[in-house]
């Protein structure tokens, strides 16, 4: 198995680890409470860790003018360590002094230099000689007296000469640690500002880019509840913000410089036992299958534990608790990398990338602890890999909800072809989620309806497999004539269809004459399949669109007697042996000489009161009988007339004679065989369609 993004994260944190330590390597350290930087070129060679061996002096704060001596009392003790980290571990409550002497190089005399001081638990005065120059807190030989504060300093001094010795005062009785746990750095005064710049613009880039993904995806929550990934993502974001403003240049006291020193503490330590458990549900809710429900309940409780132990215990006890936490997060962290390399195996969305994050900030995380505890020389980079953690994470939800997004227009796609597009405009819908059952219109729209000829008789030589294929393959042809002529269809009924025109009738019409031209067209390109014809009908008028159905199923459809009589006057397509009929409410709307028509009389519809005129619409015909149609119209409309009038002895004779001037029109024959059939010439009973 060949996991290429996992040996780029260690060969990744590897570098970083060499470059980090190869800092360190040749700078000056102190040495028995002396650090000698008289060959130091603050220009050249930039700022300094004041790292090495500094003078303590347990339980007094010696006066900045005195010097102390190494004795059994003060000794030289390596630095930056807290003082439970020292050769000879002592009590993490307590006070001392802490000294160190400069030896400075003589370029420095009358320049003014910088100390960058970052984290000293839990208060301090800073010395240079005999001149206070930073302080944080109140430090205090006595607990009732002292006051713990965080908040990193610069203090600047101006050596009068290459000799200078630092005195450090500190307290702390509000921590399980005392001491220095990150080192003074020295340098010229703008380099100090500069680094401190640096940093501060760091961290607020860091939470500008963790409040707005966060941002980003809590209004993916708050438009979409189900996405509970976006929400544990974004809560994410929020804790890691507020700990990246509580923690390094603890930019949140530089906002509220008054802010209670156990209150923020709580706080800080809250957003670690917050952090890593929002994290695993981050993971368990993408991939479910590979990490699993028990672990991540595991940690969720021991998390809720620790944070119940923070907020109703003294800081002096549960900051002592933190090593513990940090076991845990080191050794389920293992298993979350594991997770992510079976999800990356299996192919789940983005989890290569987020493996590829989630071990940076992993390596960075351990860097950091082993840091903290001295066992490295490196430096702080849990920013960087929190960085890249975060990104990748915001890659991979925005991959998820892309492909999310994907499948759901696929499906859009796919439900287009059952309501069409078309509805949901006359509805005043956006989206097919937006219908309700009831939503209706009303408006004056044309139907149409078009029917095989003779069908069932087909399909009885086919086998199922074939007639489907048979009535696919003509519908496949339909579709796009009734969409170029401005119409939708509104459904398939067997092997006919049903569309809806809502503007001009006239495109009714013409989208009837090309349904006849493509179907020889498809005669012709089927010569397998015996050759169809069709009938269609059109009718116009008002009609309510709408949805019906019920909570469990919904269809669009059209309510109106338009629609009967739309399918009425299809089926006298069979009785004339005509090609298209269209009503009197289409025929009126038609332009003048536009189509070749002609009156075919009325008829009464089942379901209708009053006749319906009827009008053939003959453009499809050939030429020639067409030519002899247009030629005879006149004594077909006065045939017509006649038999409405009863008078079908003159009927009978004009119909003879149109008969011999064009013996294929099928009309003038079907209108003969009624005349034929009435015994009594009394009036033919209307066909009864």
């Amino acid at each position: 198995m060949k996991l290429p993004v996992l040996r780029r994260c260690v060969l990744l944190f590897a570098l970083l680890a060499v470059l980090t330590a190869g800092i360190y390597a040749g700078t000056p350290q102190a040495q028995r409470g002396v650090i000698d930087l008289s060959t130091w070129d603050f220009d050249q060679d930039g700022t300094i860790e004041l790292n090495g061996e500094w003078l303590f002096a347990r339980d007094e704060f010696t006066d900045p003018g005195v010097s102390l001596e190494i004795g059994s009392n003060t000794p030289a003790v390596e630095q930056p360590q807290i003082w439970n980290r020292f050769e000879q571990p002592l009590p993490g409550l307590g006070a001392a002094t802490q000294q160190l002497t400069l030896h400075l190089p003589e370029s420095a005399v009358g320049q003014v230099l910088g100390l960058r001081i970052t984290h000293i638990y839990t208060a301090f005065r800073l010395y240079a000689d005999t001149t206070l120059i930073a302080s944080n807190g109140r430090p205090s030989l006595q607990q009732d007296t002292a006051v713990a504060q965080y908040l990193p300093k610069v203090a600047f001094f101006q050596p009068d000469s290459t000799t200078v010795r630092l005195t450090l005062h500190i307290s702390n009785y509000d921590h399980s640690k005392g001491g220095l746990s990150e080192p003074l750095v020295l340098g010229s005064d703008h380099q100090i500002l500069r680094l401190r710049e640096t940093r501060i613009m760091s961290e607020m880039i860091t939470v500008g880019i963790l409040g707005i993904i966060g941002l980003y995806h809590m209004m993916i929550f708050i438009l979409r509840k189900k996405e509970l990934s976006a929400l544990t993502f974004s809560l994410f974001c929020v804790i890691i913000s507020l700990r990246t403003l509580l923690m390094g240049e603890r930019l949140w006291y530089f906002f509220f410089p008054n802010f209670p020193w156990s209150l923020g503490q709580r706080m800080d330590y809250l957003t670690i036992c917050l952090f890593y458990p929002l994290f695993v549900l981050f993971l368990r809710l993408i991939y479910p299958q590979e990490l699993k429900k028990w672990f991540s309940w595991l940690i969720i409780s021991l998390s809720l534990a620790f944070a119940l132990i923070v907020i109703s215990t003294p800081t002096t006890f549960f900051t002592r608790l933190l090593t513990a936490y940090n076991i845990l997060i080191s050794i389920s962290g293992t298993y979350i990398i594991y997770v992510l390399i079976l999800a990356a195996v299996r192919n789940r969305g983005g989890a290569r990338l987020l493996l590829f994050g989630g071990v940076v900030f992993f390596l960075t995380a351990l860097n950091d602890i082993m840091y903290n505890r001295g066992l490295i020389q490196t430096a702080y980079l849990s920013n960087l890999g929190l960085v890249v953690f975060t990104i990748t994470q915001t890659i991979v939800l925005s991959y998820l909800f892309t492909r999310a997004y994907m499948l759901i227009e696929g499906i859009n796609t796919s439900l287009w072809r059952f309501v069409p597009q078309e509805v949901l405009r006359f509805l005043g819908k956006n989206d097919i989620v937006d219908i309700q059952l009831g939503d209706q219109i009303h408006s004056t729209f044309s139907v149409l309806f078009a029917d095989i000829r003779g069908f069932t008789q087909l399909s009885e030589d086919m086998s199922p497999a074939d007639s489907f294929r048979f009535i696919n393959a003509f519908l496949e042809r339909t579709g796009p004539v009734i969409r170029e002529y401005g119409g939708f269809i509104d459904k398939y009924i067997g092997d006919a269809i049903m569309a809806i025109f809502p503007n001009d009738p006239a495109q009714a019409v013409q989208a009837a004459i090309a349904l006849h031209r493509e179907v020889g067209r498809f005669n012709h390109a089927h010569p397998d399949y015996p050759d169809i014809r069709i009938g269609v009908s059109i009718n116009s008028g008002p009609i309510m669109l709408g949805i019906i159905g019920e909570k469990e199923r919904l269809e669009s459809t059209v309510i109106s007697d338009v629609v009967n009589v739309a399918a009425r006057l299809e089926s006298l397509n069979k009785f004339y042996g005509t090609g298209i009929t269209i009503s009197d409410s289409v025929y009126r709307r038609l332009p003048p000489d536009g189509f070749s028509t002609r009156h075919l009389g009325s008829e009464m519809i089942r379901g209708r009161q009053q006749e319906v005129a009827i009008y053939e619409v003959f453009d499809i015909d050939d030429a020639e009988l067409r030519r002899r149609k247009l030629q005879g119209r006149g004594a077909f409309s006065a045939a017509v007339a006649a038999m409405q009038q009863e008078q079908y002895e003159e009927a009978r004779s004009i119909l003879r004679q149109l008969q011999t001037d064009a013996p294929l029109d099928t009309v003038v024959a079907c209108l003969l065989q009624r005349i034929d059939a009435s015994h009594d010439n009394s009036r033919l009973n209307n066909l009864q369609a």
